[in-house]
Protein backbone atom coordinates (compact mmCIF):
# COMPACT_ATOMS: atom_id res chain seq x y z
CA UNK A 1 0.00 0.00 0.00
CA UNK A 2 1.56 3.39 -1.21
CA UNK A 3 0.16 5.83 1.35
CA UNK A 4 -0.84 9.34 -0.19
CA UNK A 5 -2.49 12.39 1.42
CA UNK A 6 -6.13 10.84 0.29
CA UNK A 7 -5.63 7.85 1.45
CA UNK A 8 -3.89 7.92 5.11
CA UNK A 9 -6.93 8.74 6.84
CA UNK A 10 -8.37 5.27 5.26
CA UNK A 11 -5.10 3.68 6.74
CA UNK A 12 -5.30 5.27 10.28
CA UNK A 13 -8.87 4.27 10.97
CA UNK A 14 -8.19 1.33 9.79
CA UNK A 15 -5.41 0.28 12.33
CA UNK A 16 -7.31 2.25 14.93
CA UNK A 17 -5.62 5.55 15.05
CA UNK A 18 -8.02 7.58 13.47
CA UNK A 19 -11.92 7.54 13.28
CA UNK A 20 -14.65 8.63 11.24
CA UNK A 21 -15.41 11.17 13.58
CA UNK A 22 -12.47 12.94 13.25
CA UNK A 23 -13.71 14.15 9.71
CA UNK A 24 -17.19 14.52 11.42
CA UNK A 25 -15.85 16.68 13.22
CA UNK A 26 -13.10 18.71 11.18
CA UNK A 27 -10.84 17.67 13.60
CA UNK A 28 -7.91 16.76 11.52
CA UNK A 29 -5.69 17.91 8.69
CA UNK A 30 -3.05 16.29 6.92
CA UNK A 31 0.22 17.62 5.77
CA UNK A 32 2.96 15.55 3.68
CA UNK A 33 6.06 16.56 4.44
CA UNK A 34 9.42 16.31 2.09
CA UNK A 35 12.79 14.93 2.63
CA UNK A 36 14.04 11.37 2.66
CA UNK A 37 10.74 9.21 3.32
CA UNK A 38 7.33 9.77 2.77
CA UNK A 39 6.86 12.29 5.86
CA UNK A 40 3.22 12.71 6.62
CA UNK A 41 1.98 15.29 9.95
CA UNK A 42 -1.51 14.32 10.65
CA UNK A 43 -2.94 17.50 12.94
CA UNK A 44 -5.58 17.45 15.48
CA UNK A 45 -6.86 20.01 17.67
CA UNK A 46 -8.10 17.49 20.29
CA UNK A 47 -6.17 14.60 20.80
CA UNK A 48 -2.60 13.73 20.30
CA UNK A 49 -1.30 14.54 16.61
CA UNK A 50 0.83 11.53 14.45
CA UNK A 51 3.93 11.34 12.48
CA UNK A 52 3.55 8.78 10.02
CA UNK A 53 6.45 7.56 7.89
CA UNK A 54 6.77 5.00 4.97
CA UNK A 55 9.81 4.19 2.95
CA UNK A 56 10.08 5.66 -0.59
CA UNK A 57 11.74 2.44 -2.08
CA UNK A 58 11.52 -1.04 -0.36
CA UNK A 59 14.92 -2.18 -0.48
CA UNK A 60 16.91 -3.74 2.28
CA UNK A 61 18.55 -0.26 3.32
CA UNK A 62 15.52 1.66 3.75
CA UNK A 63 13.48 -1.07 5.34
CA UNK A 64 15.68 -1.46 7.90
CA UNK A 65 16.14 1.95 9.03
CA UNK A 66 12.34 1.82 9.87
CA UNK A 67 13.01 -0.91 11.72
CA UNK A 68 15.87 0.38 13.83
CA UNK A 69 13.91 2.91 14.98
CA UNK A 70 10.55 1.23 15.48
CA UNK A 71 13.37 -1.01 17.92
CA UNK A 72 14.10 2.38 19.34
CA UNK A 73 10.87 3.08 20.51
CA UNK A 74 9.92 -0.20 21.47
CA UNK A 75 12.64 0.17 23.72
CA UNK A 76 11.39 3.26 24.68
CA UNK A 77 7.86 2.01 25.89
CA UNK A 78 8.71 -1.54 27.24
CA UNK A 79 12.75 -1.55 28.73
CA UNK A 80 12.52 -0.32 32.89
CA UNK A 81 15.68 0.32 32.51
CA UNK A 82 15.93 3.25 29.63
CA UNK A 83 14.10 5.81 31.73
CA UNK A 84 16.12 8.62 29.50
CA UNK A 85 15.48 6.69 26.13
CA UNK A 86 11.23 6.40 27.13
CA UNK A 87 11.23 10.56 28.49
CA UNK A 88 12.93 11.77 25.11
CA UNK A 89 11.94 9.59 22.01
CA UNK A 90 8.67 10.50 20.50
CA UNK A 91 6.14 7.94 21.39
CA UNK A 92 5.66 4.76 19.26
CA UNK A 93 2.26 3.92 18.12
CA UNK A 94 2.83 1.60 15.48
CA UNK A 95 5.34 -0.44 13.57
CA UNK A 96 3.76 -2.29 10.10
CA UNK A 97 6.52 -3.91 8.51
CA UNK A 98 4.46 -5.46 6.00
CA UNK A 99 3.67 -1.99 4.57
CA UNK A 100 6.74 -0.64 5.68
CA UNK A 101 4.97 2.40 8.08
CA UNK A 102 6.06 3.62 11.04
CA UNK A 103 3.60 5.68 13.12
CA UNK A 104 4.52 8.25 16.20
CA UNK A 105 3.13 10.61 18.37
CA UNK A 106 4.33 14.27 17.65
CA UNK A 107 5.94 15.79 20.51
CA UNK A 108 3.85 18.74 21.40
CA UNK A 109 4.72 22.43 20.95
CA UNK A 110 8.40 21.01 20.19
CA UNK A 111 10.36 23.22 18.56
CA UNK A 112 13.91 22.64 16.48
CA UNK A 113 16.92 23.34 18.55
CA UNK A 114 18.63 25.62 15.92
CA UNK A 115 15.73 28.11 16.46
CA UNK A 116 17.30 28.48 19.88
CA UNK A 117 20.63 27.27 19.97
CA UNK A 118 22.59 30.82 18.92
CA UNK A 119 22.34 33.93 20.95
CA UNK A 120 23.85 37.52 20.88
CA UNK A 121 26.77 36.37 22.95
CA UNK A 122 27.26 32.75 21.32
CA UNK A 123 26.17 29.04 21.47
CA UNK A 124 23.56 28.54 24.00
CA UNK A 125 25.10 26.57 26.87
CA UNK A 126 22.83 25.47 28.48
CA UNK A 127 21.36 23.67 25.61
CA UNK A 128 24.17 21.87 24.48
CA UNK A 129 25.03 20.97 28.19
CA UNK A 130 21.41 19.45 28.25
CA UNK A 131 21.50 17.59 25.18
CA UNK A 132 25.12 15.58 25.86
CA UNK A 133 23.64 14.82 29.23
CA UNK A 134 21.03 13.31 27.77
CA UNK A 135 23.43 11.49 25.74
CA UNK A 136 25.15 10.37 28.47
CA UNK A 137 22.60 8.92 30.68
CA UNK A 138 21.18 7.03 26.81
CA UNK A 139 24.61 5.56 27.11
CA UNK A 140 25.00 4.66 30.49
CA UNK A 141 21.70 3.27 30.34
CA UNK A 142 21.89 1.26 27.67
CA UNK A 143 25.07 -0.17 28.66
CA UNK A 144 23.83 -2.52 31.18
CA UNK A 145 23.72 -6.16 30.33
CA UNK A 146 20.82 -7.18 28.55
CA UNK A 147 19.03 -4.07 28.23
CA UNK A 148 18.93 -3.79 24.60
CA UNK A 149 18.36 -8.11 24.13
CA UNK A 150 14.50 -7.59 22.59
CA UNK A 151 15.93 -5.77 19.55
CA UNK A 152 19.11 -7.64 19.22
CA UNK A 153 17.66 -8.39 15.79
CA UNK A 154 17.80 -5.16 14.33
CA UNK A 155 20.77 -3.67 15.86
CA UNK A 156 23.65 -5.35 13.99
CA UNK A 157 26.56 -3.69 15.69
CA UNK A 158 27.77 -2.31 12.24
CA UNK A 159 29.92 1.04 11.64
CA UNK A 160 28.96 3.48 10.22
CA UNK A 161 29.09 3.41 6.76
CA UNK A 162 31.93 6.56 6.30
CA UNK A 163 34.26 3.96 6.81
CA UNK A 164 34.31 2.38 4.43
CA UNK A 165 34.40 4.89 1.88
CA UNK A 166 37.70 4.97 0.69
CA UNK A 167 37.37 1.35 -0.34
CA UNK A 168 33.66 1.26 -1.21
CA UNK A 169 32.19 4.28 -2.64
CA UNK A 170 30.40 3.41 -5.74
CA UNK A 171 28.76 0.81 -3.80
CA UNK A 172 27.58 2.94 -1.23
CA UNK A 173 26.69 6.03 -3.02
CA UNK A 174 25.69 4.21 -6.33
CA UNK A 175 24.04 8.13 -7.69
CA UNK A 176 26.82 9.95 -6.21
CA UNK A 177 26.67 13.95 -7.27
CA UNK A 178 29.73 15.39 -8.89
CA UNK A 179 30.67 17.13 -5.70
CA UNK A 180 30.70 13.76 -3.73
CA UNK A 181 32.91 12.35 -6.57
CA UNK A 182 35.54 15.20 -6.43
CA UNK A 183 35.43 14.21 -2.14
CA UNK A 184 35.66 10.73 -3.33
CA UNK A 185 38.78 11.29 -5.37
CA UNK A 186 40.18 13.44 -2.44
CA UNK A 187 39.84 11.66 0.10
CA UNK A 188 41.34 8.54 -1.90
CA UNK A 189 44.21 11.13 -2.65
CA UNK A 190 45.32 11.83 1.09
CA UNK A 191 46.46 8.21 2.71
CA UNK A 192 45.58 9.43 6.40
CA UNK A 193 42.30 9.61 5.77
CA UNK A 194 41.46 6.46 4.13
CA UNK A 195 44.07 4.95 6.48
CA UNK A 196 42.01 6.36 9.68
CA UNK A 197 38.58 5.35 8.36
CA UNK A 198 39.62 2.12 7.50
CA UNK A 199 41.10 1.73 11.36
CA UNK A 200 37.94 2.99 12.94
CA UNK A 201 36.13 0.12 11.10
CA UNK A 202 38.51 -2.74 12.09
CA UNK A 203 38.65 -1.09 16.02
CA UNK A 204 34.79 -0.40 16.35
CA UNK A 205 33.61 -0.76 19.92
CA UNK A 206 29.67 -2.43 20.17
CA UNK A 207 29.42 -1.00 23.75
CA UNK A 208 25.50 1.08 24.57
CA UNK A 209 22.28 2.25 22.42
CA UNK A 210 23.46 5.07 19.92
CA UNK A 211 21.31 7.54 18.34
CA UNK A 212 23.71 7.58 15.47
CA UNK A 213 23.12 10.88 13.33
CA UNK A 214 23.10 13.77 16.19
CA UNK A 215 22.98 16.60 14.50
CA UNK A 216 20.55 20.06 15.09
CA UNK A 217 17.96 18.67 12.45
CA UNK A 218 17.66 15.65 14.82
CA UNK A 219 17.17 17.37 18.28
CA UNK A 220 13.94 19.15 19.39
CA UNK A 221 13.48 21.55 22.63
CA UNK A 222 9.47 20.86 24.11
CA UNK A 223 7.75 22.34 27.73
CA UNK A 224 7.15 19.84 30.19
CA UNK A 225 3.66 19.95 32.51
CA UNK A 226 5.76 21.33 35.72
CA UNK A 227 6.84 24.50 33.51
CA UNK A 228 10.43 23.49 32.42
CA UNK A 229 12.37 22.58 28.75
CA UNK A 230 13.12 18.84 27.82
CA UNK A 231 15.53 17.88 25.02
CA UNK A 232 13.75 14.95 22.90
CA UNK A 233 16.00 13.32 20.16
CA UNK A 234 14.13 12.19 16.69
CA UNK A 235 15.06 10.46 13.93
CA UNK A 236 16.33 7.07 15.15
CA UNK A 237 16.79 5.37 11.64
CA UNK A 238 20.58 4.80 12.22
CA UNK A 239 20.68 4.05 15.92
CA UNK A 240 22.75 0.89 16.95
CA UNK A 241 24.87 -1.05 19.12
CA UNK A 242 28.00 1.26 18.97
CA UNK A 243 30.35 3.20 19.85
CA UNK A 244 28.74 5.57 22.15
CA UNK A 245 31.40 8.31 21.50
CA UNK A 246 29.87 8.22 18.01
CA UNK A 247 27.15 10.57 18.77
CA UNK A 248 29.38 12.65 20.91
CA UNK A 249 31.29 13.08 17.77
CA UNK A 250 28.25 14.50 15.78
CA UNK A 251 27.95 16.51 18.62
CA UNK A 252 31.47 18.38 18.21
CA UNK A 253 31.30 18.40 14.18
CA UNK A 254 27.65 19.75 14.62
CA UNK A 255 29.14 22.53 16.92
CA UNK A 256 32.28 22.74 14.05
CA UNK A 257 29.70 23.12 11.75
CA UNK A 258 28.26 26.68 13.00
CA UNK A 259 32.07 27.89 12.13
CA UNK A 260 32.25 26.35 8.78
CA UNK A 261 29.08 28.39 7.99
CA UNK A 262 29.81 31.60 9.21
CA UNK A 263 27.44 30.92 11.93
CA UNK A 264 24.75 29.66 9.97
CA UNK A 265 22.95 26.24 11.24
CA UNK A 266 21.82 24.73 7.71
CA UNK A 267 22.47 21.68 6.69
CA UNK A 268 23.53 22.66 3.42
CA UNK A 269 26.01 24.75 2.03
CA UNK A 270 24.12 27.86 0.92
CA UNK A 271 25.32 30.28 -1.36
CA UNK A 272 24.37 33.19 0.43
CA UNK A 273 25.90 31.16 3.54
CA UNK A 274 29.32 33.77 5.31
CA UNK A 275 32.87 31.66 4.79
CA UNK A 276 34.74 30.17 7.32
CA UNK A 277 35.88 32.01 9.94
CA UNK A 278 33.60 35.07 9.58
CA UNK A 279 32.35 33.66 12.74
CA UNK A 280 34.89 33.00 15.84
CA UNK A 281 36.14 29.88 16.35
CA UNK A 282 36.61 31.06 19.94
CA UNK A 283 32.72 31.25 20.31
CA UNK A 284 32.79 27.23 19.47
CA UNK A 285 35.33 26.39 22.14
CA UNK A 286 32.95 26.94 25.75
CA UNK A 287 30.21 25.04 24.05
CA UNK A 288 32.72 22.14 23.01
CA UNK A 289 33.83 22.04 26.38
CA UNK A 290 30.23 21.97 28.32
CA UNK A 291 29.23 19.51 26.30
CA UNK A 292 32.16 17.05 26.59
CA UNK A 293 32.23 17.91 30.60
CA UNK A 294 28.33 17.30 30.85
CA UNK A 295 28.50 14.04 28.50
CA UNK A 296 31.22 12.96 30.89
CA UNK A 297 29.41 13.63 33.94
CA UNK A 298 26.23 11.72 33.21
CA UNK A 299 28.11 8.53 30.87
CA UNK A 300 30.33 7.38 34.26
CA UNK A 301 32.99 4.52 33.57
CA UNK A 302 30.80 4.17 29.93
CA UNK A 303 33.47 6.86 28.60
CA UNK A 304 36.86 5.48 29.91
CA UNK A 305 39.38 7.64 31.06
CA UNK A 306 40.18 10.92 30.17
CA UNK A 307 42.74 10.69 28.04
CA UNK A 308 41.97 7.26 25.83
CA UNK A 309 38.79 9.14 25.61
CA UNK A 310 39.65 12.66 24.19
CA UNK A 311 41.91 10.23 21.51
CA UNK A 312 38.81 8.21 20.49
CA UNK A 313 36.47 11.62 20.54
CA UNK A 314 39.08 13.01 18.17
CA UNK A 315 39.18 10.18 15.60
CA UNK A 316 35.53 9.96 15.33
CA UNK A 317 35.08 13.32 15.04
CA UNK A 318 37.33 13.70 12.19
CA UNK A 319 35.46 10.45 10.54
CA UNK A 320 32.12 12.52 11.85
CA UNK A 321 33.63 15.24 9.64
CA UNK A 322 34.35 13.82 6.50
CA UNK A 323 30.26 12.32 6.44
CA UNK A 324 29.83 15.95 7.54
CA UNK A 325 32.02 17.00 4.18
CA UNK A 326 29.12 14.14 2.11
CA UNK A 327 26.08 16.16 3.55
CA UNK A 328 26.96 20.14 2.32
CA UNK A 329 27.77 18.38 -0.75
CA UNK A 330 24.60 16.72 -1.66
CA UNK A 331 23.10 17.05 -5.17
CA UNK A 332 25.49 19.91 -6.19
CA UNK A 333 28.49 19.89 -8.67
CA UNK A 334 31.22 21.45 -7.48
CA UNK A 335 32.78 20.82 -3.49
CA UNK A 336 32.01 23.45 -1.55
CA UNK A 337 34.14 24.97 0.22
CA UNK A 338 32.90 23.87 3.79
CA UNK A 339 32.86 20.58 2.53
CA UNK A 340 36.47 21.13 1.49
CA UNK A 341 37.30 22.70 4.84
CA UNK A 342 35.81 19.96 6.67
CA UNK A 343 38.33 17.33 4.88
CA UNK A 344 41.08 19.57 6.15
CA UNK A 345 39.49 19.71 9.69
CA UNK A 346 39.41 15.74 9.54
CA UNK A 347 42.84 14.95 8.80
CA UNK A 348 44.08 17.55 11.25
CA UNK A 349 41.79 15.37 14.27
CA UNK A 350 43.22 12.18 12.97
CA UNK A 351 47.08 12.91 12.90
CA UNK A 352 47.24 15.32 15.76
CA UNK A 353 44.25 14.18 17.54
CA UNK A 354 45.13 16.39 21.09
CA UNK A 355 46.24 19.32 19.01
CA UNK A 356 42.93 19.30 17.11
CA UNK A 357 40.46 18.65 19.91
CA UNK A 358 42.99 21.54 21.77
CA UNK A 359 42.56 24.49 18.57
CA UNK A 360 39.10 23.35 17.07
CA UNK A 361 36.99 22.61 20.31
CA UNK A 362 39.03 24.07 23.43
CA UNK A 363 39.38 20.60 24.82
CA UNK A 364 42.26 19.34 27.07
CA UNK A 365 42.03 17.47 30.13
CA UNK A 366 38.53 18.32 31.17
CA UNK A 367 37.52 15.74 33.08
CA UNK A 368 36.78 16.42 36.59
CA UNK A 369 35.64 20.10 35.52
CA UNK A 370 32.39 20.62 36.46
CA UNK A 371 29.83 21.62 33.41
CA UNK A 372 27.55 24.90 33.62
CA UNK A 373 23.99 24.31 34.22
CA UNK A 374 20.47 26.19 33.48
CA UNK A 375 19.15 28.19 36.10
CA UNK A 376 16.12 25.98 35.76
CA UNK A 377 16.70 22.53 35.25
CA UNK A 378 15.93 20.26 32.35
CA UNK A 379 14.09 17.75 32.65
CA UNK A 380 14.10 13.90 32.50
CA UNK A 381 11.51 12.01 34.29
CA UNK A 382 12.52 8.97 36.28
CA UNK A 383 9.14 7.70 34.53
CA UNK A 384 7.79 8.22 31.10
CA UNK A 385 4.67 10.51 31.57
CA UNK A 386 2.89 7.78 29.24
CA UNK A 387 1.41 4.31 29.77
CA UNK A 388 2.24 1.41 27.44
CA UNK A 389 -1.13 0.98 25.21
CA UNK A 390 0.21 -0.69 21.70
CA UNK A 391 3.53 -1.86 21.20
CA UNK A 392 5.09 -3.28 17.61
CA UNK A 393 2.68 -4.87 15.75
Amino acid sequence: MFLTATNLLAYLTDVGLASAADVVDHDLSIVELGRRNRNFRVMRSSGASLFVKQVPVVAAETSLSLLREAGAGQLALEEAGLPTLAAVTPRLLRYDPRHHVLVQEVIPEARCIAELLLRPDGIALDLVGAVAATLGRIHHESARPGSLARVAQCLGGEPPWIVEIGTRAEALMPGMSGASRELVDAIRARPVLTGALALLGRTWRRTALMHGDVKWDNIVVAPTRDGGRQIHLVDWELCNVGDPLWDMAGMMAALLQIWLLGGALGGDSRPGAQQAGAWPIGLVHPAAVCAWQAYRSEAGPLAGGAAPAQQQLALLTGARLVLMAFELSQHIERTPPAAAMALSMAAHFFLQPAAALRDLLGLQDTASAPWPRAEQPWRVPAQPHFSVQETMT
